[in-house]
C-alpha cells in the first residue's frame, strides 16, 4: 500500500505495483531508462530501498503473480501447471475446493473450463462427505488434459477490432475474445466460461443463448466499452433481443445492456462455429418443424421466412413459457376452433393455429375464447403492464396474438376494470382558470421565498427569488427573516430603481404576502397583488424556477 501511494501518478502509465512488487514497463530502451529514473527517484525521496538480489533490469520476459509476461502476451508458468497435473483425485470436500480454486485461477487460459468442471462442482451440493463418481473422474481427467497444453494469451492490438464469440450448452456458457489481423491467425485475448445456476438451467435454450451473450459482454466490458466490435454467435436470438420492445423485466434489462455497446452481429452457423469444440453444443436446434411447439421467445429464423412467400408466424416477445403452454392447451381443447378449410385468415403449423387480420400482415398466434380474459389480465391488469389505455393494450396484444373482435374485447375489459374506473380522469373538465400573459418585461413579476436554511455567517436564513414573467429573468437575494417589511425593502431598493414599478406581483399564499401591510403597500404603489391557487402553488413560475436556483 505504501508503494502505491509513493508512486501515485506513475501507476498504469509505466508502472504497476502489487504489494511490494514493482514492475516498470516501456516501449523503448530510452523511455525505459527515463521511467526507471523517475521510479527510483520517487522511492529515494521517501526513503524506500529495493533488495538488490530481487532486482531484474532490462528483462523482456518476467514472472509475475504466477504468470510469465512478455511483449507478445501472457502464459501460465509450467511449474504451476505441473502442480495441478500431479494432483491426485480429491478425497474430501476441502481437497476438492482447493483443486477447483487452482483450476479457476487459469480460467482465462482454458476454454470451456467451467462447463468441464460442472460434474466436480456438483459434488459440493452433497451434504455428507464426498462421493466420487464416474462423471466426476472423467471431468477430472478432462481438465488435466486441457491443462496439459501451452496456455498462452496474446496481448491486445490497439487499432485492431475485437471479435467476441459466444455459445451456450445445457450446462453452461462460454465465450472467447480474440483479434484477427488481416493475413494472420487468431490472437486469443481471453477465454471465459461459467456454469448455469439452478435457475438458469431451467431457461429455454434461446434464453440461455441470450444470457451467454449478455454475460460475455459484461465479462469483457473493459475491452468492449466505447469501441465497435464484432459479436459472433450461432444463434439468431441476439437480433431479436436487440430490438426487444416487450415488458418482461429480465429481457428488458438484457436489451438495455446491449444498447450500451456498438457491435456488428455476425451469425455463425453451428457447424462453422469453433466454440462447440470448446463448449458442449446446445441440444436445442431451430428447425421449421418444431417452430410452433418448441420456440418460446423468438420469431422464426430467417431461413423459415425465406421459405414462405409471405411473412411467417411470429411468436410474441412478451409471451412467457407458461402463457404459451396455456394457449397451446386451450387450442387443443377448444370446442369451436376456426374452420381452417373455409375461414380465411387461419392456418395450422405444427400443433398450433395461427391467424392474421388480412393478407400481407404477419401471422400471429390464435387465442381461443376460453383464455382471452386471462390474456387481457396479463396485458392490462398485471404489475408489469401497468393498466395501459385501450389503444396501447390493443397494440401490445395484436403484435403477438390474434382473434377476431380483439379491439372490442380490450375496450370492454378496460371499461370494467375497477382500478381504472377509480383513478381515470373525469370526462368533464372544470372551467379553466384565467391566466395572465405578460406583454413586456418587468410588468408582471413573481416572488417566492425559499427557506429557512441553515444560518449563514451573515445571519441569512432565506432566499427571495424574483422572476420577470415575460423574459423569465431571475434575481435572488439573501434574507435574514421572512418579515413583510424586509421583503418590501428589497423591492424598493433593488428592483424598482432598476426596472421600474410592475403592474402586478404574483406570490403564493404565505403570511408575509397576505398581511395587511403587504396589501396596503402594494395599493399605495398601484401594484395589483396576485396569488396562486392554494391547491396549485406551482402556477407561480418561480416555484418551478427555484429548482435550479
Amino acid at each position: 500500500m505504501m508503494a502505491q501511494e509513493v508512486l501515485t501518478g506513475y501507476l498504469n502509465k509505466f508502472c504497476l505495483v502489487y504489494l511490494d512488487d514493482i514492475v516498470v514497463y516501456s516501449r523503448t530502451w530510452g523511455e525505459h531508462l527515463q521511467h526507471l529514473g523517475q521510479v527510483l527517484e520517487r522511492l529515494s525521496a521517501h526513503r524506500l530501498t529495493c533488495a538488490t538480489d530481487k532486482i531484474r533490469l532490462g528483462e523482456r520476459s518476467i514472472e509475475y503473480l504466477g504468470f510469465i509476461v512478455n511483449p507478445e502476451g501472457n502464459e501460465a508458468k509450467p511449474e504451476y501447471i505441473r502442480s495441478v497435473l500431479d494432483t491426485p483425485p480429491p478425497r474430501t470436500k476441502k481437497q476438492l475446493l482447493a483443486f477447483l480454486g487452482t483450476c479457476n485461477w487459469l480460467q482465462e487460459y482454458v476454454p470451456r473450463l467451467a462447463t468441464t468442471l460442472a460434474p466436480l462442482t456438483d459434488l459440493l451440493r452433497e451434504k455428507r462427505g464426498l462421493r466420487w463418481t464416474g462423471p466426476a473422474q472423467r471431468a477430472f481427467e478432462e481438465v488435466k488434459t486441457a491443462l496439459n497444453h501451452p496456455l498462452r494469451l496474446a496481448r491486445p492490438l490497439k487499432n485492431e477490432k475485437y471479435i467476441l464469440q459466444t455459445d451456450a450448452s445445457s450446462r453452461g456458457m462460454g465465450a472467447v475474445l480474440f483479434q484477427q489481423p488481416e493475413g494472420e491467425g487468431r490472437r486469443i485475448i481471453a477465454y471465459a466460461s461459467a456454469k448455469f445456476s439452478v435457475t438458469e438451467e431451467k431457461y429455454h435454450c434461446n434464453e440461455q443463448e441470450c444470457l451467454a451473450v449478455v454475460w460475455a459482454i459484461k465479462r469483457f466490458r473493459p475491452y468492449l466499452e466505447d469501441r465497435p466490435f464484432i459479436l459472433r454467435t450461432d444463434s439468431r436470438t441476439v437480433t431479436w433481443l436487440n430490438r426487444f420492445k416487450g415488458t418482461r423485466d429480465k429481457l428488458m434489462r438484457w436489451a438495455l445492456l446491449l444498447q450500451e455497446f456498438q457491435f456488428t452481429l455476425e451469425h455463425c452457423p453451428g457447424r462453422h462455429n469453433e466454440l462447440p469444440d470448446h463448449l458442449s453444443r446446445n441440444p436445442c436446434e431451430e428447425t421449421p418443424e418444431d417452430l410452433g411447439d418448441t420456440e418460446r421467445i423468438l420469431p422464426p429464423t430467417p431461413k423459415v421466412v425465406e421459405e414462405e412467400e409471405e411473412q411467417g408466424p411470429c411468436i410474441g416477445q412478451a409471451a412467457t413459457v407458461d402463457l404459451r403452454d396455456m394457449i397451446h392447451d386451450a387450442q387443443r381443447n377448444d370446442p369451436h376452433p376456426p374452420d381452417l378449410n373455409h375461414e380465411r385468415g387461419y392456418r395450422k403449423q405444427g400443433e398450433l393455429i395461427w391467424g392474421r387480420p388480412r393478407k400481407g400482415t404477419p401471422w400471429r398466434l390464435y387465442v381461443p375464447t376460453a383464455i382471452r380474459p386471462e390474456l387481457l389480465r396479463q396485458y392490462h391488469d398485471s404489475a408489469e403492464a401497468g393498466h395501459p389505455g385501450s389503444d396501447e393494450t390493443h397494440r401490445a396484444l395484436q403484435r403477438h396474438f390474434y382473434w377476431r373482435g380483439m379491439q372490442q374485447d380490450v375496450r370492454s375489459h378496460i371499461r370494467d376494470c375497477n382500478l381504472c374506473g377509480r383513478v381515470k380522469k373525469a370526462s368533464s373538465h372544470p372551467a379553466p382558470i384565467s391566466s395572465h400573459t405578460p406583454t413586456e418585461p418587468w410588468k408582471h413579476v413573481a416572488l417566492d421565498l425559499m427557506g429557512p436554511y441553515p444560518t449563514t455567517a451573515k445571519q441569512h436564513r432565506y432566499i427571495l427569488v424574483i422572476t420577470d414573467l415575460f423574459s423569465r429573468w431571475v434575481e435572488t437575494f439573501p434574507v435574514r427573516a421572512d418579515a413583510t417589511t424586509i421583503l418590501l425593502g428589497i423591492l424598493e431598493r433593488e428592483i424598482f430603481p432598476r426596472w421600474g414599478f410592475p403592474q402586478a406581483i404574483l406570490t403564493d399564499n404565505g403570511t408575509q404576502f397576505s398581511s395587511k401591510k403587504w396589501t396596503e403597500t402594494l395599493q399605495r404603489w398601484q401594484i395589483t397583488p396576485w396569488t396562486t391557487a392554494v391547491y396549485h402553488p406551482r402556477a407561480n413560475p418561480t416555484e418551478i424556477g427555484r429548482q435550479g436556483t
